[in-house]
């Protein structure tokens, strides 16, 4: 390549990313090249998680996640969040630990847990749905457990072990598709080979299982469709950028079996209003609307045993 290039190569290594346009927000812009402090997974991972959890403990999951991150990063440091993941040396530099964390999530983002949060800072999924996406497996783990045709030892056969998929997990009966693809992670055997499921189901962050990561990453795949429909229809509803009640319960998106989980409360909710306030000349701005429905878990995954399974 020769010294030039060899130069120009080892200066594109080190730079975080292009962060300086005016689209930039604020905190991140830059007009010299910031190294990248090329952060460990786990510490990402930790940064971002907690401030996921005090987000939702503390009921500010409104703002967008970008925007909350960035303004943590402007408040300066020592902070409670963000301290605890910087070196002493590194405080001073929260433009480039940012763009770290930025470069980091996208540099990671064929695993599930990076992707979620790279859907995350786009906005394209909710705090809730990746704190389900996270849960997943280990409620998924708990259905099988009380699942009548899972056996004490931990094993399931393969065919009920299907049977399972389909019946717990919301979104698997309407994208046949994506089932018959999780069902290629299973152990290779007749439909009768009984498998670990436990040790089918363990999320390990760095190396998870077939069968986790294909539950993991159609769990976002998934959720992405099923907002981008939802927000869809509820725009398109719409009437000069203000949403009726009247305008909502008239959408045809919202009798399709996927969308029977929002409910009477999440609609209130939507509207500003208590559920028993609601009147067909309800009125609200439909972007607010927006931003007031998903600020809850509005599409949980996994279902209850149903009657079926009870027998």
């Amino acid at each position: 390549v020769g010294e030039d290039g060899e130069e120009r190569m080892e200066a594109k290594s080190k730079k975080s990313s292009s962060y300086s346009s005016e689209s930039t927000i604020e905190p991140l812009r830059h007009s010299l090249l910031l190294k990248n402090m090329r952060l460990s997974r786990h510490r990402i991972h930790r940064v971002l998680d907690t401030l996921l959890s005090k987000r939702i403990r503390k009921q500010e999951t409104k703002m967008p996640f970008k925007q909350y991150f960035l303004m943590r990063l402007d408040q300066g440091y020592p902070d409670p969040i963000l301290d605890s993941a910087l070196d002493p040396n590194e405080r001073e530099s929260s433009p480039q630990f940012g763009l770290s964390v930025l470069a980091g999530v996208r540099q990671f983002a064929s695993e599930p847990d990076f992707l979620c949060w790279q859907l995350l800072l786009d906005g394209k999924v909710t705090d809730f749905v990746v704190r389900e996406n996270q849960q997943l497996c280990n409620k998924f783990l708990d259905y099988l457990r009380s699942f009548p045709r899972a056996k004490d030892d931990g094993t399931i056969t393969k065919q009920n072990l299907f049977s399972a998929v389909q019946k717990g997990l919301r979104n698997k009966r309407h994208n046949r598709q994506n089932l018959l693809r999780l069902q290629q992670t299973f152990p290779p055997g007749g439909q009768e080979t009984s498998v670990s499921y436990k040790g089918l189901l363990v999320d390990d962050f760095y190396m998870p299982s077939p069968l986790v990561y294909c539950l993991r990453m159609q769990h976002l795949e998934e959720q992405v469709e099923w907002n981008r429909k939802l927000d869809a229809a509820i725009r398109a509803a719409a009437r000069d950028g203000k949403l009726t009640y009247g305008d909502y319960i008239g959408i045809d998106l919202l009798a399709d079996p996927e969308y029977l989980s929002i409910d009477h409360t999440d609609i209130a909710r939507g509207f500003g209003v208590d559920k028993g306030e609601m009147r067909i000349e309800t009125e609200q701005d439909v972007e607010r609307f927006l931003r007031n429905l998903h600020d809850a878990n509005i599409c949980p995954v996994i279902k209850g045993l149903d009657e079926e399974d009870e027998e």
